[in-house]
């Protein structure tokens, strides 16, 4: 089964560009489809990727379906990562 996406997280450390090239509006927590993410520490941006324990925890904590989304993850690292099974 897959978890169907109901929130789009992004990391930036330039939100209101990102806000303006994606024509974004502001919304209530309750309703928005988006949340922009500025890491206090920018260099975790460096590489493009975020570290699998940082995108579980955002997806632990963030609003709606992201705790089904995170379990998602943790079984497919569980089934193909070695270092995960470890």
């Amino acid at each position: 089964p897959v978890v169907a996406l109901r929130l789009l997280a992004l990391y930036t450390n330039a939100s209101s560009t990102l806000v303006d090239e994606l024509g974004l509006i502001p919304a209530e927590p309750t309703t928005a489809n988006t949340v922009l993410a500025v890491p206090q520490d920018g260099e975790v941006l460096a590489a493009h990727l975020a570290p699998v324990a940082l995108v579980l925890a955002d997806l632990l904590t963030l609003p709606g379906r992201s705790d089904a989304e995170a379990e998602q993850l943790m079984e497919a690292l569980a089934r193909t990562d070695e270092e995960w099974k470890a």
